[in-house]
This record gives structure tokens, sequence and C-alpha cells, in this order.
């Protein structure tokens, strides 16, 4: 006796036992309870998702004998026969290998004939969009004005090769992809009643290997049975499926947090031992990476079932800045591959970036100055805890590296600063100086003009989108509540609405009072609040720079090591 594969096993028969698409189902048998049945159904989506299946039940659901219901009996002559694929009023054609339009034509003479012995005479054509134009002009009159007793069930992958003449005449149902969750509890609901032994984490390989595709999930696990000799474990179905356990890509993870070039390349190499498919192993690093992202943000974004743990650990070892230039550098070696055949040295020119790449992370601490110098917090790395505030994840040691031996022994032997004729003043620091800066000088209401524009849009709640776009506008003028913007081109490409609404909204809590805007697109003269806080920062971090160069501690530093300032490595917090 021959076998029969899974996926033909396991296909379902009725509505109860799909897996997934509750938004298809709902529609097909609500139109079934309240009968309003359409002449022509489109079912849309990648391969192994359903389409067919879908289609198969519903047409179960239209002719079984017993009524149309939405709970076919699976009995009568008509449940049968589509079961077994001999259904005589239910016409499956494949569109791939029936293109030409004389196929069509014939096939559309027989659409007067009453149905055999069923209620509906039901056309699937499957992969619908493979018909020649010819063939869906001829399509059209029929489908648009079919016969009482026709019904058309469509499906297709490519839904943007069909003519909109015809998708226009469709009730069209979108199914998606199945989840690697619901996938992995189906095949292990199968291996079940199959009697074969497995671990749960080889049904994970399985799952991200179909794809979201429930058909080529059963396949691959029609393999793997054969493969392992009908026990499924991790290592066997990695191993048959060209994967590698991700545990070691976290640990090439940590080894790039630590800088370890040897460290990580033994491990790249240890795990070429395995012979892996690198296109997957690429995209498991960067399944990874973007996890670490997320959990940097949010944990609860994050979702590895039994390495959650691992990856929270991980996450405190880089900055974001750090995972969104390793996601980078992946993708481009992933690309490298795909024309290169020595995927295996790729993957490490990939890792060793990685480490290179990596800014070096030093924190600066206060330095003791003279009572009249002033104060400057020199800070250059952005750490996930100032990337995203609402985390909670703490900073780790690695995040920064801890001043020198030398800078605290220097700072342990400055002098105390002796008294001048000026000691009685008051000192101003940077940080007070930040405070008293022009972006903090309020600004009237009657008075907005070409010059404090730019410190007034500062001052407003504006964020996001709008705060992106409309830092780019420009005084015009300001006279009777009326405010008017200029924009250039090219932003008032992405202005909208809602962004202008913000803004008057914006200035209305500023101002206590309506305030209308407009907004016009030109080129303008006068200058952005951009513009305007590029020179502004520009101009801090020159006086920063200049108050580096006078700090004691520094030019001692510089004279005991032969060191040098970069002038372009100065930041500034604010």
């Amino acid at each position: 006796m021959s076998y029969k594969n899974l996926a033909r096993r396991y296909r379902p028969s009725n509505f109860t036992q799909m897996i997934g698409q509750p938004h298809v189902l709902k529609a097909l048998v609500n139109s079934i309870k309240t009968d309003r049945i359409h002449h022509a159904y489109l079912f849309t989506g990648t391969r192994g998702i359903g389409k067919t299946t879908v289609a198969r039940i519903f047409a179960k659901c239209l002719n079984c004998h017993s009524n149309i219901t939405m709970e076919p009996c699976g009995h009568c002559a008509s449940c049968e026969e589509i079961n077994n694929g001999s259904g005589i009023d239910l016409i499956e054609i494949d569109a791939a290998s029936r293109t030409k339009v004389e196929d069509t034509r014939e096939l559309l003479a027989n659409t007067q004939y009453a149905p055999i012995h069923s209620r509906f005479k039901i056309y699937l054509i499957d992969e619908v969009h493979m018909l020649s134009l010819q063939s869906f002009n001829a399509l059209l009159k029929t489908l648009e004005e079919p016969p009482e007793h026709v019904k058309f069930l469509l499906a297709t992958t490519d839904p943007q090769k069909i003519p909109v003449t015809i998708l226009s005449r469709c009730l069209q149902f979108h199914l998606k992809q199945m989840t690697p969750a619901s996938i992995s509890n189906y095949i292990e609901q199968v291996l079940i009643k199959e009697n074969i032994h497995y671990e749960v984490s080889a049904l994970n390989y399985i799952a991200k290997a179909a794809n979201g595709s429930m058909r080529d999930a059963l396949s691959i696990t029609d393999q793997a049975i054969a493969y392992t000799d009908c026990n499924l474990t991790s290592t066997e179905v990695a191993n048959m499926l060209g994967s590698v356990d991700s545990s070691i890509l976290i640990d090439i993870l940590h080894a790039v947090a630590k800088k370890n070039i040897a460290s990580a390349i033994n491990l790249v190499r240890s795990l070429a031992e395995h012979s892996p498919d690198f296109s997957l192993v690429f995209d498991d690093l960067l399944g990874i990476i973007n996890n670490l992202a997320l959990m940097q943000v949010d944990e609860k974004l994050c979702e590895i079932p039994g390495q959650h743990k691992l990856v929270f650990d991980l996450a405190r070892l880089f900055t974001a800045e750090e995972l969104q230039l390793f996601y980078q550098i992946i993708v481009n070696a992933k690309q490298d591959a795909s024309i290169i055949e020595d995927s295996k040295s790729i993957f490490e020119m990939a890792i060793l970036r990685m480490i290179a790449f990596s800014p070096e992370q030093v924190e600066v601490t206060d330095y003791p100055t003279d009572t009249q110098q002033q104060e400057t917090n020199y800070k250059p790395v952005q750490t996930i805890a100032s990337a995203y505030p609402n985390t909670n994840l703490q900073p780790h040691d690695n995040f920064s590296a801890k001043t020198t031996q030398a800078t605290e022994e220097i700072n342990h032997k400055q002098p105390e600063a002796q008294p001048t004729q000026d000691q009685d003043k008051p000192t101003v620091s940077t940080k007070q100086q930040q405070s008293n800066s022009p972006i903090n000088t309020n600004v009237k209401a009657d008075d907005i003009t070409v010059d404090n524009w730019h410190l007034l849009f500062f001052k407003l709640n504006l964020a996001g989108m709008a705060r992106s776009i409309l830092i780019n506008c420009s005084y015009v003028s300001y006279q009777q509540n009326h405010l008017q913007l200029c924009i250039t081109q090219e932003h008032n490409d992405l202005l909208q609405q809602e962004h202008q609404q913000e803004l008057r909204n914006a200035l209305k809590q500023y101002f206590k009072k309506e305030i209308s805007v407009e907004i016009i697109a030109n080129q303008h003269n006068n200058i952005t609040p951009y513009q305007w806080l590029v020179q502004y920062k520009k101009q801090q971090i020159q006086n920063a720079t200049n108050e580096l160069v006078q700090d004691n501690a520094i030019t001692s530093f510089i004279n005991s090591f032969n060191a040098e300032l970069i002038p372009d490595s100065v930041t500034i917090n604010n």
C-alpha cells in the first residue's frame, strides 16, 4: 500500500480543523448563516497556507446534500467526492497548465448546463494569475453575470498579476502566514497521533524552516521522520536542515562584546565543522540581534522560548547604536554570500567587522578644576538607558570603560586653587550656561518675529514626525494671531494636515489662545530652527573644546603621556 504523506493525510476536511485564518473563516461562515453567498471568491496568500483547502471546504458547505451549512456532513455523495478529489460538480483547474484562451472558452461553454447531482456547479481555479490576458477577457463576462447554479472559487499566490476587472468582481480574502508557534503546536499534535518521539526544540527548527507554510512544515516533518528514524531530536533535525544551535551564535556575540577575536573566530570555525547552511546562519544571527534590540526597549517585545535569560544578559553588553551597526553588517554580508561561494570566510569577516567597527566606549569623569575654571561634562557614548529611556535594563560595566589609573593619579595630585582678587565673584559652569541658553527664553504671543521663531519652536510640545518636518519651517510673518511659515518643497511633500494641527495645538497650549497657521511651499532665506540648532551646537562644542584645552588636568594629562586632544571627538550632553 502506497504511503500518503502527512500534508495530504492531515489536510483539514472542515472549518473546525483549520489552523489559523480566523478572519477568513468568520466571513465565510457568516455568509452561509445569512444566506448571502457571492458568486465569486478570490483567496490569496503565499504557498501552503490553505487557499485551496479553504476553497474545497467551502465547496462542501455549498453542495452538502443535507443543506447549505458551515458544518458539512462529510458522508453524502457530494462531500465524499470532494474529499476524494473526484467531484463531478466541483471542477478543479490548474491555470498554470491551461493558460490558452481556447481552454478557457471550452471550460465556460459548459457553465450553462446544470450540475449533475449537487446544488451548484463550482469552478475552482488554482493559480489563476497564470491565465493569459485573452483568457481573462474570455472569463470576464461569465464571471460578472454567471448562471445562478455556478460559483467561482479562485486561488492565487500573486494577485498583482490579476486584472483589476477580475478583482472587482470577486470577494477577496487574504490568508496570512502561520506563526511559528501555531505550526509547532500543530506538528506536535500530528506526531502524537503518529506515535513518533520528538523534542520540542526540534519542532521549533521545523516551524522556522517552514517560513509560515503549514504544508511545508508537514513536508519537512516527513523528511525529518525518515532522516532521524522516527526520533526527532534537536541535533538531528538541525543537522538535516543545515541550521545551527542558537547558543553558539550567542557565544559568538559574547566574544564580540569582549572584543575577543581569537575566541570569536574559533567559535565560527567550530560552527563551520557542521557544514551549516550559512544563509540560515545569517538569518539566525539577524534574528538574535533583532531580539536584542527589542529586549533593550521592552523585554515583553522579545519572544524567545527557553532563552529569555540568555538574551536579556546579552542585551546588556551592547549599546543600541552597536546593535544597529551589527544588523547592517550582517545584512551586507548575507548579500555578499549570495554571489561569493566561500560563505564561511564572509561570515568570519562580518564578525571581525563587528569587533573592529564597534566604537570604543569611554566615559570621562569630571576633573577638579580651578574655582574660576568652567565645568564640562563630557560623555561621548550613548548607553541603552539614554537611547531608550523607558527600558528597565541597567547599564553593564562593559558599556563604558572606567577612567584610567593615570588619570585618577593626576586628579589626586591637582593642587588646590589659590585665592585671587576675583575669588569672590560667582563662577558660571557650562551646565549653568546651558540652563540660561537662548532656547529657554520665553516668547510673548504678540512678539513672534524672524529673530525668535526658532527659539519659540523649541518651547513647543512637538514630537515625532511633526517635529521632524516643522523644524525645517522658516518664519514669514505674524499678524493678528496668524502665523505664516515657509517650507521647502522637499519637506512639504511629507507635510500632512495632522502635522499642522499638532503645531496649532502646541501654539495654543503655549500661548493660551488660538493662533492660526499657514505653511507655504517655497524657497526661503530666513533661518530655520534646524539650521539655528546646528549652529548653536557647533558653538557649544567649540566652547567646550576651548575649556578642555585650558583645563589644568587635561593639560597635565596631555603633557605626561604625549597625548592629543581630537576636536572632532568632543560632544556635549544637553
